[in-house]
This record gives C-alpha cells, sequence and structure tokens, in this order.
C-alpha cells in the first residue's frame, strides 16, 4: 500500500509541475517606439519625430510618446490562477533616457534596479548620442506580494530628462492552483488505498 500511495503522490506533484502557468502582461506594444527600433540602435539626433503613438495598444498609455522627467504607470494581471509563484521578471525598453545620470527603476516603490544610461548628451565627449536599451529585472523575490495591480516608476536623475518608453513587459510563472477535480481523485485514491488495507488487516 505505501508504495501505491507513494506513487500516487508522485504522479500528482508531476502532474502539477509540467502544467506550469505563465502569465504575460504587456504595456504598451513591442514595435521598436513606431519605427521598428531594436535594443542597441543608437543615433547622433534628438528622437523626434515621426516617434508617435500610432497603435491602438499605446492608447490610455505613456507609451511612444515624448516624456519628461519621472514617469509612472501600472500593471494589472489576474494571479488567481497560480498557487505558488517560480519565477517573475520585468522587462522594459527605453529611448534617450539617462540624461545627465543613471535612472532608477522602481516596483510597487521597491528598487529593483537601474536603466542602462541611453543619453550621452555631453557626456563622454560624445555630445547628442542616443540609444535604444532593453532591461530585465527579475522580480521573483516579490513571490505572492504580486497581487494583481503593480505600480512602476522611472525615476530619473536630471529635470530635464526627456525621453520615450516602447513597452513594459511583466512575465509571471508558477505552479497552477489544483483543479477540484484533480483533488478529489487524489482523496478517493487515498480512501480506496485505506480501504484495501482495512480488509487486509
Amino acid at each position: 500500500m505505501k508504495k501505491l500511495l507513494l506513487v500516487l503522490c508522485s504522479f500528482l506533484l508531476l502532474a502539477t509541475s509540467a502544467s506550469a502557468v505563465t502569465i504575460v502582461d504587456l504595456y504598451g506594444d513591442k514595435d521598436g517606439f513606431g519605427l521598428g527600433l531594436t535594443d542597441g540602435y543608437t543615433q547622433p539626433t534628438w528622437p523626434e519625430a515621426p516617434i508617435a503613438q500610432d497603435d491602438l495598444a499605446d492608447v490610455g498609455t505613456i507609451t511612444d510618446m515624448k516624456l519628461l522627467t519621472d514617469n509612472i504607470w501600472q500593471q494589472s494581471y489576474d494571479i488567481s490562477g497560480i498557487a505558488s509563484i517560480s519565477s517573475a521578471s520585468l522587462e522594459v525598453m527605453t529611448f534617450a533616457q539617462g540624461y545627465l545620470g543613471v535612472s532608477s527603476i522602481f516596483f510597487d516603490d521597491i528598487l529593483v534596479g537601474t536603466l542602462t544610461d541611453g543619453d550621452n548628451t555631453y557626456e563622454d565627449n560624445n555630445p547628442n548620442i542616443n540609444t535604444v536599451w532593453m532591461n530585465t529585472f527579475d522580480l521573483t523575490s516579490f513571490g505572492l506580494s504580486l497581487d494583481g495591480v503593480s505600480t512602476i516608476t522611472i525615476d530619473t536623475t536630471n529635470l530635464s530628462d526627456w525621453w520615450y518608453l516602447d513597452y513594459s513587459e511583466l512575465t509571471i510563472t508558477g505552479a497552477p492552483v489544483p483543479e477540484p477535480t484533480t483533488m478529489l481523485l487524489f482523496g478517493l485514491g487515498i480512501l480506496g488505498l485505506a480501504g484495501v488495507s482495512r480488509r487486509k488487516k
């Protein structure tokens, strides 16, 4: 009986781990600021038009528009189907941020890192060089405090820092909440094994 019970428990654990749930919440879009720009793209002039909110995914967001200094946005997601979180990350793509200093990024008011400097104006003897950077931040330590609504803040160093945000993508992976039918079958299996054991005695 012990062997059968062990096999049954192992089967349940394998079934749960094999069907990990991944939630992806995208704020904005991934169109490279409407221009198809990619990570590491550099241009020697200030990125003005034609960057514009020309996609429905940008409507109601601060993406693909000229931003000044600090900015805040929220991301909403549903984690009701996750029992425990195994990994979480935030991916952000910006352009030309970091004027005369490095920008910090906060997740729910907690500092999670700094953005790669994308504005070398008056720095490194390289006037007016602007770059697209994609940065990823590990949020696994937040665990189940990821409660469905999170606030992201980019804190710039200089009050004259003009920059752009293309998108912010939150990815959460974890073990699914066991389905009632799975738990019912597991319980019936245990009861059945217990019954067999009693009859043998």
